[in-house]
């Protein structure tokens, strides 16, 4: 199913994960990339590696194939300069844009770096797996059942720490109290 509008990979590709019912972290894992930058290119920022797409393609749930990806005109990036920005390979531009381009894409995974060390741990994410597991939910069905959206499980996923109503409504939604879930999250 290729995209109504080629022009935004992002959205055609967040479309065909939700379909899939797969989390930005699942996608991000099965083609190599940082959850943070898998979030972006949804949001319309960054590119793809070759392999990267290669490895999109591969993921049967999505059901992609070469031609949607084709017709979606993803941007690409040049595998030696990471994930960045301008979708330009930098043997394709001069060489100052190149440089700057590498530093750039350097810097932003540092950047991405400290942000994730400043993020709180939370042990949250591996109980909801084994809980939706043991109890043999699927994510969506884990999300009805903990009260919460979907999106929220991917928030939880990705490191982010549910605000208190949250909490209590997945408390609830378990059986378990709200303490034996914030217990799971440090500070």
């Amino acid at each position: 199913m290729p995209p109504k509008d080629p022009s935004n990979f992002g959205e055609w590709l967040k479309v065909r994960r939700l379909a899939a019912e797969m989390t930005p972290v699942d996608v991000a894992r099965a083609i190599q990339m940082d959850p943070a930058s898998y979030r972006e290119l949804e949001a319309g920022h960054g590119g793809l590696t070759e392999a990267q797409i290669a490895a999109l393609i591969k993921i049967e749930r999505m059901r992609i194939s070469r031609r949607d990806v084709d017709h979606a005109r993803p941007p690409i990036v040049a595998a030696a300069a990471g994930e960045g920005q301008s979708g330009t390979p930098p043997a394709l531009m001069g060489p100052q844009s190149a440089i700057a381009a590498i530093v750039a894409s350097v810097q932003a995974k540092h950047a991405r770096a400290a942000a994730e060390a400043a993020r709180p741990k939370n042990r949250l994410a591996a109980y909801l797996r084994e809980k939706g597991t043991e109890l043999g939910l699927s994510r969506l069905e884990l999300a009805r059942r903990c009260r919460i959206a979907p999106t929220d499980l991917d928030d939880i996923e990705a490191g982010l720490v549910p605000g208190p109503a949250t909490l209590r409504a997945m408390a609830t939604g378990l059986g378990v109290e709200t303490a034996e879930l914030l217990g799971l999250i440090e500070a």
